[in-house]
């Protein structure tokens, strides 16, 4: 049995997500044999999801940012106007998927009508779709017609799986294809960080793409006179310190939230997922003008499951901002992670549900 999986480059979400969905897949189906194909984060999924075929081609959604992480709307009205020139230029070139059983898109359009040229059954599986995305922007920086063609292939999908606290608009339109799922999550991965000291150890983080890079920058400079507490870095930080520990560059940094008390981080989807799934309580900022991060930090505060700033309050007042979260709030939202009932068991149930619905 053969199958193909198609990511956008937009971050690690996609990645950890179908790293996990694909360890559920050949466990049940051990002689499945799969491609996944992606441009910009080549490298680190096959050192994420190791023993599969690999095929580098950028699979056409481009999120355009500023340095200071807001959208660069010039940027993205330019690529997608062009876009169904790109779009059919792609399918063109895209090799026959008729030898796969099927395949799995998250979330790149061409991959469902490329699914449905060749006669295929195709899946989807994300927590928000670009149509949607964009749509949600004023003023609209995609045009129209981009906007339905996006959401005609997305319906040519036979299963449009999503998880949780998936904006309702996006369940509604796509109704007819969608089967809600448990959150998608990686199985535990060791590592060997040992916690040697009694203060709050913190994760921070911001996404795999380092949207707010130069902000990020300015927070790091300013935490080794932050003694109360013991940060962990991703390795491409600068920082040394006696409350600092920088981790090795290659890792993913979700595999170490389950040892964290707090995770500070951009409210993006994979992190809150894995925080919910080892219980670790939430520091979040959003960005301007990204509807997804609404979406997630009305979840997250609808669960109390986490606290929120802005970006540029946590650049401006780390140490206010860290010392009013844990002598106010903090013990009720780690409560709250400790006593919740969501499930995690997603990526099983995509599995299953996949593999029933070809045999």
């Amino acid at each position: 049995m053969r199958s193909k999986f198609f990511i956008t480059d937009e971050g690690f979400g996609p990645i950890v997500r179908q790293s996990a969905i694909i360890e559920e897949l050949v466990k049940l189906e051990p002689s499945l044999e799969i491609t996944l194909q992606l441009d910009r984060f080549y490298k680190e999924a096959q050192h994420i999801i190791p023993g599969i075929n690999y095929r580098r081609q950028f699979n056409n959604i481009i999120w355009h940012k500023n340095e200071d992480g807001t959208p660069d709307f010039h940027s993205i009205r330019k690529y997608y106007s062009g876009y169904q020139e790109i779009s059919n230029q792609y399918l063109k070139e895209e090799p026959s998927l008729a030898s796969c059983d099927f395949i799995v898109s998250d979330f790149v359009y061409e991959a469902f009508e490329a699914a449905r040229r060749d006669g295929i059954p195709s899946y989807g599986v994300s927590h928000f779709t670009w149509d949607w995305f964009f749509s949600k922007m004023y003023p609209p920086p995609i045009p129209g017609d981009v906007i339905r063609m996006m959401m005609e292939r997305a319906s040519m999908a036979r299963i449009l799986f999503f998880p949780p606290f998936t904006p309702r608009e996006i369940t509604e339109h796509y109704r007819e294809k969608v089967v809600e799922v448990p959150l998608i999550v990686r199985k535990h991965r060791a590592n060997h960080l040992e916690l040697q000291n009694k203060k709050p150890n913190i994760l921070m983080m911001d996404s795999g793409s380092r949207l707010n890079r130069l902000a990020m920058e300015q927070i790091v400079a300013q935490l080794t006179e932050l003694d109360s507490y013991h940060f962990y870095l991703p390795g491409h930080y600068d920082a040394e310190a006696d409350n600092i520990t920088t981790l090795p560059e290659n890792d993913l940094l979700v595999d170490y939230i389950g040892k964290m008390d707090l995770v500070v981080s951009r409210a993006g989807f994979n992190t809150i997922t894995e925080c919910i799934a080892y219980r670790t309580p939430m520091l979040l900022f959003g960005e301007i003008l990204n509807a997804e991060m609404r979406e997630n930090t009305h979840f997250v505060k609808e669960q109390g499951l986490g606290s929120f700033t802005s970006l540029e309050v946590l650049k401006n007042q780390p140490e206010k901002v860290l010392g009013d979260l844990f002598d106010g709030e903090y013990p009720v939202l780690k409560r709250n992670m400790d006593d919740h009932d969501i499930r995690v068991d997603g990526a099983r149930v995509v599995a299953e549900k996949i593999l029933d619905d070809i045999h």
